[in-house]
């Protein structure tokens, strides 16, 4: 027997993802880490569709807007990082990724946003994506 499966995915800003509901014949459908998707039992070749996926969320990271929709509206360097640490599955070091996004400030791609996140320690700037 042969079956077809059709895959889309879309990118959900964290605090829009409660928005989203399964509904109809995917009733059952949930939200899974893509950390413990290697444990998860997919039908069919589904797990291939998935890492095929990710595979090319991961490819486009680096080199496009795609992290916009990751992040809220504004953001802190540690919360844009942990966006990189997900979809990329490294954890990455602060000092570097702060180079990092050094460059993305030197090339206008995010800018610093008014306000201050407040945290555990000092307030944290926020930035925001340049649209």
């Amino acid at each position: 027997m042969r079956v077809i499966s059709v895959a889309y995915f879309a990118l959900i800003r964290p605090d829009l993802a409660p928005l989203v509901h399964a509904g109809g014949d995917a009733e059952q459908a949930g939200w899974r880490s893509v950390a413990t998707r290697e444990r998860l039992e997919l039908a069919f070749d589904h797990a291939q569709i998935v890492d095929a996926a990710l595979e090319r969320v991961r490819e486009r990271l680096e080199h496009s807007t795609i992290a916009f929709d990751l992040v809220p509206r504004t953001f802190t360097i540690p919360e844009l990082r942990a966006v990189f640490d997900a979809v990329t599955g490294i954890a990455h070091d602060p000092g570097n990724f702060r180079r990092k996004f050094q460059q993305l400030l030197e090339t206008g791609m995010v800018v610093e946003a008014p306000g201050k996140r407040i945290t555990a320690g000092k307030p944290a700037r926020v930035y925001a994506f340049k649209r």
